[in-house]
């Protein structure tokens, strides 16, 4: 993962709050003012490891914590529901159920994991944290 750089724009009680400004390739072209597309967008990111003594306003890059994978995220965000859905939806298709129940049973099987991601939300927590450190 590349190390994004922001901006603090708030510091709450044992965090600070990073504004990064996400540019598409558009922003660079010579020719920017001449399309339509959107080519720059504001995130606002929670951080709980970061030097002493910042203040709203100092520039901080963002890098993940040790332990904290990327790939992992794409794991538990992307994978593994596809993953669910395709074997659910080609062993219910071939035991002959409706499309009715097949569907109901998809959504179920969506909110089950949902619901177990919310749990594990402290695991994921710690996982995929982020520590902030000053850009000099």
């Amino acid at each position: 993962m590349d190390c994004k750089e922001g901006t603090i724009s708030q510091i709450k009680d044992d965090r600070i709050v990073v504004l990064i400004e996400r540019r598409s390739a558009c922003s660079t072209c010579h020719a920017r003012g001449a399309c339509l597309s959107s080519d720059k967008d504001e995130q606002l990111i929670e951080v709980s490891d970061y030097p002493l003594g910042v203040q709203v306003g100092d520039r901080v890059r963002l890098i993940p914590a040790k332990g904290g994978s990327p790939l992992k995220a794409v794991l538990f965000a992307f994978v593994i529901p596809i993953i669910l859905l395709a074997v659910l939806s080609i062993g219910m298709n071939m035991a002959g159920v409706s499309e009715e129940i097949l569907l109901v049973s998809l959504v179920g099987v969506l909110l089950l994991y949902a619901g177990l991601l919310k749990l594990l939300g402290g695991y994921f927590n710690q996982t995929f944290k982020l520590r902030a450190e000053l850009v000099k």
